[in-house]
C-alpha cells in the first residue's frame, strides 16, 4: 500500500520522518489534514492502543506520529498501538489523506488515556458508536462533521468529564445532521460548558437528552435558540447541578417535554412565560424537581393529549411545589378549566408532599 503526500512530504519512507524534523514541523505542522490529540502516559509498559482508524480500504495508509520522535504507517482494518519508552505527555498527530473516525478501542479500561483533542483536521470523517473515550477532558476544536445521535451511538455519551470551552464553535459549526442533537452529551460530566450559551441556534429541532444525567453540568443555556425545537424529553434529566435561567426560551413548538427536569434537583427558575400551548406530552416532566415551586398557572396544557403521556406524574415527587394550577386548560378567559383533551393524569402529584391547592 502507498502512504499519501502532505504538504510536499513524501511519506513512502515512514521510518526516515519524524515529527522532531525540521521539514516536518516546516511543511505540515499545523496542516489541515492533522488529526492532533494529548495522551498521559502512566504506564511505560502498556501499549497505547491509537483510537483512530481509516473509514475505508482505498489502499492509502495514513501516517502516526507518536511525540517521541518515533513513527509508524495507520492502516486500514488495524488499530495502529504504540509502547513509549517512559511515562510522560506526548502529542500524537496523525496525518491521512484518507477519510478517519474515532473508533472504540478502550472498552472501559484507560491504562494510558488521550486527556484532549487538540485537531480534528480535515480527514476526519466520523465517530463511531459510543467510542467512550472516558479520560478525554478538552476538546479543544470543533468537531467537523455532524453529529451522530440517538441513545445507542450519540457521539460524546459516556465521556467523563469533558471540560470543554465551547467559545468558537459558534464561528465554524457544523450544525448536528437534521438539527438531532438527540443524547449529544448523556451521561457526560460535562463539567464547565463555557461557552455554551449560544451553542444551540434555530436549525434544533430535538435536544432530547442533550445533558441528561450529567450531575455537574450548570452551564448558561440562556441564549440557545429553541424556537423550532420540537423535542425537549428528558434534556436536563438528572442535571442535579443545574439551575440556570431559560425562562426566555421560546418552547412554542415544542410537542415532547417528557421527563424534560426531571431528577434537576436544584432548578427553581421561573418559566411561567412558557407556551406549552402545542406540547402533547408533558409526563413527569418536574418529576423529582425537589426545589420546584414557579408559578405556572398560566400554561394551557389542553394539547396534552398524548395517551401515554399527557401529564402523567407531572409533580411526581415534586417535594416543594404547591402553586394553584386552578386555571389549566383556560385558552380564553371564562372558559371551564376541564383538561377534557388530557389523556393521563396518573399519579400526577405523587409524592408532592406540599401541594394543598383547590384543584
Amino acid at each position: 500500500m502507498a502512504i499519501g503526500k502532505v504538504s510536499g512530504v513524501d511519506f513512502n519512507n515512514v521510518g526516515s520522518v519524524s515529527s522532531s524534523t525540521s521539514q516536518y514541523a516546516y511543511s505540515i505542522s499545523g496542516s489541515s489534514q492533522d488529526f492532533e490529540m494529548t495522551i498521559s502516559i502512566s504506564d511505560a509498559a502498556t501499549a497505547f492502543l491509537l483510537p483512530v482508524s481509516i473509514i475505508n480500504d482505498d489502499g492509502i495508509d495514513g501516517v502516526v506520529f507518536w511525540g517521541d520522535s518515533t513513527t509508524s504507517p495507520l492502516v486500514f482494518g488495524t488499530v495502529a498501538s504504540h509502547t513509549y519508552s517512559s511515562v510522560g505527555t506526548y502529542n500524537v498527530r496523525v496525518v491521512c489523506s484518507s477519510a478517519i473516525e474515532l473508533a472504540k478501542v478502550y472498552g472501559s479500561v484507560f491504562d494510558n488515556p488521550p486527556t484532549s483533542i487538540d485537531a480534528w483536521g480535515s480527514s476526519f470523517n466520523s465517530f463511531q458508536s459510543q467510542t467512550d473515550l472516558g479520560n478525554v477532558t478538552t476538546l479543544r476544536k470543533y468537531p467537523p462533521v455532524n453529529y451522530i445521535s440517538g441513545w445507542g451511538n450519540s457521539t460524546f455519551r459516556d465521556w467523563r468529564s469533558l471540560n470543554t470551552d465551547f467559545t468558537e464553535y459558534t464561528a465554524a459549526r457544523v450544525p448536528a445532521a437534521g438539527g438531532d442533537y438527540t443524547f449529544l452529551f448523556i451521561n457526560n460530566l460535562l463539567n464547565t460548558g463555557i461557552g455554551m450559551q449560544n451553542f444551540i441556534d434555530s436549525s434544533a429541532r430535538s435536544i432530547s437528552g442533550i445533558v441528561g444525567i450529567n450531575v455537574v453540568f450548570n452551564a448558561d443555556v440562556s441564549g440557545w435558540d429553541v424556537s423550532n425545537v420540537n423535542d425537549f424529553a428528558y434534556a436536563f434529566t438528572g442535571c442535579t447541578a443545574f439551575n440556570q435561567d431559560i425562562g426566555n426560551w421560546d418552547v412554542r413548538n415544542g410537542l415532547n417535554f417528557r421527563e424534560m427536569l426531571q431528577g434537576a434537583t436544584s432548578f427553581d427558575q421561573d418559566i411561567s412565560n412558557w407556551d406549552v400551548s402545542n406540547a402533547e406530552n408533558l409526563r413527569e416532566m418536574f418529576r423529582g424537581c425537589t426545589s420546584f415551586n414557579q408559578d405556572i398557572s398560566g400554561w394551557n396544557v389542553s394539547n396534552a393529549s398524548d395517551r401515554v403521556g399527557g401529564i402523567w406524574g407531572m409533580f411526581e415527587g415534586a417535594t416543594s411545589f404547591d402553586q394553584d394550577i386552578s386555571n389549566w386548560e383556560r385558552s380564553t378567559p371564562g372558559d371551564v378549566a376541564t383538561l377534557a383533551n388530557v389523556q393521563a393524569m396518573t399519579q400526577i402529584f405523587e409524592g408532592a408532599t406540599s401541594f394543598n391547592q383547590d384543584i
